[in-house]
């Protein structure tokens, strides 16, 4: 009985080793990516009459979701998209693999990212090495569109100052953390924004796009549009029937519309797999500094246990021979 236990786990065990060496092939085939779409501090200026733009964000863990909800949106013929923070679920080089592949993958137009607070948080310096810069303003056909970091506090105002007042406008803007209470239901802002929103009171901005708060909300406030999603991939614990939202955002020099667009939630298989794969089992074995001494130990233990089990039957057999 002991033997065949013994036997039972060293095959568990080998199996286990089997599935370690084929997270760390997907993980060092994800090393690295960076998606030529990706156009933070690359998006060139182009000077079409109208454009089409998806707005989304959130994706975290949801990158199925996030790939279907953009794959949706480009059936719109959309020619830009505009991710409003928390691309990753960890700023850890592993989760920005994972989520770069997918968006990768599921990309056909320009891809601008708002740093989100799972974006920078405990290793600010990621976003910029893996995505671009922080913040930046780009004019895109019609519109200004100015993409702001207020991941972790509120936004610089002075630096915001510099984007907006060359802006010809309309003035789109994308940041992380809604301005105003977006979980609730009359309009309110969120501590320590009035200076910001006195701010969009002297500017042509039309829009202000948002994430965050895991909730859809647009209102209009003082001439201004406010829409927060953060639902474009990601769900809270739990909440499987949780549906992906995308605004479209038709604009022109003189007209600027959006709706709204959502989608069942999408659950894959695969996107667990590699999400394990490559934004933990590799991120362990490949960059940390225990990583790769207890994948060996792992292994050296294996073979010490594989060759003590063969010696012991060896043993054993002459033994049983012998009493017959």
């Amino acid at each position: 009985m002991r033997r065949k236990l013994a036997g039972a786990l060293l095959v568990l065990g080998f199996a286990f080793i089997l599935l370690l060496y084929a997270c760390l092939g997907i993980a060092i085939a994800s090393a690295g990516v960076r998606p030529s779409l990706v156009a933070n501090g690359s998006l060139s200026a182009n000077d079409k009459p109208s454009v089409r733009i998806a707005v989304l964000g959130d994706t975290q863990k949801g990158v199925a979701a996030f790939a279907a909800l953009l794959n949706r949106a480009q059936g719109e013929e959309i020619d830009l998209a505009v991710h409003t923070g928390d691309f990753v679920s960890h700023a850890d080089a592993g989760h920005y693999d994972f989520a770069l592949t997918w968006l990768m993958r599921a990309a056909l137009v320009p891809v601008l990212i708002t740093p989100g607070n799972h974006d920078l948080k405990g290793a600010e310096d990621l976003f910029p090495s893996r995505v671009g810069p922080l913040q930046g303003r780009y004019r895109w056909g019609p519109v200004d569109l100015v993409i702001i970091n207020n991941a972790l506090g509120p936004p610089d105002l002075s630096k915001v100052e510099e984007l907006v007042k060359d802006a010809r406008g309309p003035i789109l803007v994308f940041m992380h953390v809604p301005p105003f209470e977006a979980m609730k239901e009359a309009f309110e802002v969120r501590p320590g924004y009035q200076p910001f929103l006195d701010l969009v009171g002297r500017h042509p901005i039309r829009y202000v796009f948002s994430g965050h708060a895991h909730t859809y909300r647009r209102v209009e406030h003082a001439g201004t549009v406010y829409i927060a999603n953060g639902v474009g991939g990601d769900s809270d614990s739990w909440e499987f029937d949780q549906r992906a939202h995308v605004s479209l955002v038709d604009a022109t020099a003189d007209l600027v519309r959006d709706r709204e667009i959502s989608i069942a939630p999408v659950i894959s298989f695969w996107a667990n797999v590699e999400h394990l794969a490559v934004g933990h089992v590799g991120e362990f074995i490949l960059r940390t500094i225990p990583g790769w001494p207890t994948f060996i130990l792992l292994q050296a233990v294996l073979a010490v246990g594989y060759f003590r089990f063969r010696r012991k039957r060896a043993i054993e057999q002459p033994q049983t021979v012998g009493l017959q």
